[in-house]
């Protein structure tokens, strides 16, 4: 948000929402971490950095694992059962992301987060 402040990027946008015709939109909005939930901003934070150290044997681990799962459980039990410690985690994290997993209800990513499976990585 204040780098959009800095840059005067609301001076921006509305020449360009001048330009633009109502077939093409509505509205041309600028939104920014202030205008979402903490929680969201933060998930998004850490799986930007999860994802930076993506490790594909730890997260073909977890896609076997949670092929497995036949109801919620816990980001701790699924980090106990890979045994990877703090790498474990992060491979939960980018499941979260890649859509294996789901997040139980709005709030950060924690150990005592619930979690779903959602199906995606289930074979046909």
């Amino acid at each position: 948000a204040k780098i959009a402040r800095r840059r005067g990027l609301k001076g921006l946008l509305k020449r360009i929402a001048a330009q633009l015709s109502r077939n093409f939109a509505d509205a041309v909005l600028l939104v920014t971490e202030e205008d979402l939930p903490p929680a969201l901003v933060q998930n998004a934070m850490q799986i930007h950095a999860c994802r930076r150290g993506r490790c594909a044997d730890h997260d073909a681990r977890v896609a076997a694992l949670v092929n497995t799962l036949n109801g919620r459980v816990t980001v701790k039990m699924l980090v106990d059962v890979l045994g990877l410690g703090g790498a474990g985690f992060q491979a939960v994290v980018r499941a979260i992301a890649d859509g294996l997993l789901a997040l139980v209800g709005r709030r950060r990513i924690d150990y005592d987060s619930w979690l779903s499976p959602t199906g995606a990585g289930v074979a046909a």
